[in-house]
């Protein structure tokens, strides 16, 4: 009977020991994360983290002065329908309304055909007020995503019913 007992609490303690081990390696609080086998910092890791947020502009990440962005500007109030218009010249245009997207998108149909237009929370009541495939004219600013595939994000600033 004594051998029995020995085998059962030698495999608890085996299963103990294991799982101890499995959460002290899984540890939420690892102190030597980042260091070397010395205790100094490795080179690299954490180079390029923030220090006041904690949250890093996706920009600055290995961006040079070739591939950076200039600083947006305030929208300022510019003619034309140009679609290569950089982002701070407003751009005005008719089409017909479609309807939400989503909390933050709408859809106008223009000769140019269908796109979707992000929105603020300014232009909610006027949206809100305009029934699905009614003519509008609103205005607009692109920002460029992407300058090198050509991905430009369009911001609707003006809508009104036609």
């Amino acid at each position: 009977m004594k051998n029995k007992r020995r085998t059962k609490t030698a495999g608890a303690a085996a299963l103990l020991m294991a799982v101890m081990l499995t959460a002290s390696a899984c540890g939420a609080n690892n102190s030597n994360a980042g260091q070397n086998v010395n205790g100094s910092p490795e080179p690299g890791i954490n180079d390029q983290l923030p220090e006041e947020s904690g949250i890093q502009d996706p920009g600055s990440i290995g961006d040079d002065d070739e591939t950076k962005q200039p600083e947006e500007s305030a929208p300022t109030t510019g003619a034309g329908t140009d679609p290569d218009a950089p982002a701070d010249i407003i751009i005005s245009n008719e089409g017909i309304y479609t309807g939400l997207i989503d909390s933050n998108s709408i859809e106008i149909r223009t000769d140019e055909g269908a796109a979707a237009y992000r929105i603020t929370e300014e232009l909610s009541p006027a949206i809100n007020e305009l029934e699905s495939e009614a003519p509008v004219a609103f205005e607009y600013t692109e920002k460029v995503i992407d300058s090198e595939q050509g991905i430009k994000q369009l911001w609707l600033t003006k809508i009104e019913a036609k």
